[in-house]
């Protein structure tokens, strides 16, 4: 299903990538990105765009914390682990992948192998505008359960890094 950011949303979430970026570099934690032909702001951005798209298609509450341990605020009344980005209807975390997308078709959900441990229970796929469009629509696919991304017959290498790779046709819409 298509989502389409508003203005606001969209200054929303520049403003919650640069607090991450900024954030993530003040306390020394490792710049993890893969595809070295964007800057760190841009892909976080595109990952915010998207867990923000997710979240609005499917209203849930969206973890918009920028540092380590804000999730665990106690007045707060919605909990979210450090690794997820929000809680579906039944509780699970998800964690939000977005890609953009592309001519060779390569829009499929990768989840890097060191996500294998952080027990997340979902894994949602959002596709996003190509870079260097004005256009703020979001393709919310659907989700997948963890079982159904660590298996080893979607163990994938690439250039960038190993991986679990699942098909884009096999990622559930909700």
């Amino acid at each position: 299903m298509r989502v389409t950011l508003t203005k606001a949303e969209y200054k929303m979430c520049d403003h919650v990538a640069t607090a991450r970026v900024r954030n993530n570099r003040k306390q020394g934690r490792p710049n993890m990105q893969v595809d070295k032909s964007k800057t760190n702001y841009a892909i976080t951005l595109h990952g915010v765009c998207g867990e923000q798209a997710f979240c609005k298609r499917y209203n849930l509450y969206w973890d918009v914390s920028t540092e380590v341990g804000d999730q665990d605020d106690p007045d707060c009344q919605f909990t979210i682990p450090a690794k997820a980005d929000c809680r579906d209807r039944d509780g699970n975390t998800v964690d939000v992948k977005t890609t953009a997308w592309r001519k060779d078709g390569n829009t499929n959900l990768l989840v890097e192998t060191r996500k294998q441990s952080h027990g997340i229970k979902r894994y949602a796929l959002v596709i996003g505008p190509l870079d260097g469009t004005d256009d703020r629509g979001f393709d919310v696919v659907g989700v997948v359960c963890r079982d159904k991304v660590f298996r080893q017959a979607n163990e994938f290498n690439n250039e960038k890094g190993n991986a679990y790779r699942v098909m884009k046709e096999q990622v559930n819409g909700r």
